[in-house]
């Protein structure tokens, strides 16, 4: 009964995701050009002014470069936690694995990068599973017949349920 409610929750949980991907794009584009359009310019008197402290810009490559990188390459560096290379072997899988899984189901590449992020996050925070990202790819891939095309948070979930948490 425990692992029931622990795969509805799980279900719940990357479905609110899913849904949630979109809709908070929007809402932070909403609340950007509400900012920009209510701004107005503050006197400020002599006593109140500071002087802001100039700091260095963040130029690590996770914040800078990473934002523009190709999906594959994402997930090659949260898969090995650190740099890879864009000719690493990983990302060349992962790569394959976007675009078969894309083919298998009704859900975006981007959809099924953050589903896969979030489904491991969850196997190591409530089930202490230490399952990499490349190594659930392929198991949800494989568990996925040729031809499909089906809901990828379902057959995740099924996946983990059947193969992972048995």
């Amino acid at each position: 009964m425990k692992k029931i409610l622990n795969i509805v929750l799980f279900i719940i949980l990357l479905m609110f995701f899913y849904s949630g991907c979109d809709s908070g794009k929007k809402r932070l584009q909403e609340k950007k050009t509400e900012t920009t359009q209510k701004t107005e310019p503050v006197q400020l008197q002599k006593s109140e002014y500071k002087p802001i402290k100039k700091t260095k810009k963040d130029t690590s490559p996770k914040s800078s470069s990473s934002i523009n990188e190709p999906l594959e390459y994402q997930l090659a560096v949260i898969n090995k936690d650190g740099y890879v290379s864009n000719d690493d072997i990983t990302v060349t899988r992962f790569r394959y694995l976007l675009e078969s899984l894309d083919n298998k189901t009704i859900e975006s590449k981007q959809q099924i990068s953050d589903m896969v992020v979030a489904g491991q996050k969850l196997l190591r925070e409530k089930y202490g599973v230490d399952l990499n990202l490349l190594d659930l790819m392929e198991g949800v891939n494989n568990y996925i017949p040729i031809g499909s095309r089906v809901e990828f948070a379902r057959k995740m979930t099924d996946y983990i349920h059947f193969e992972i948490l048995r």
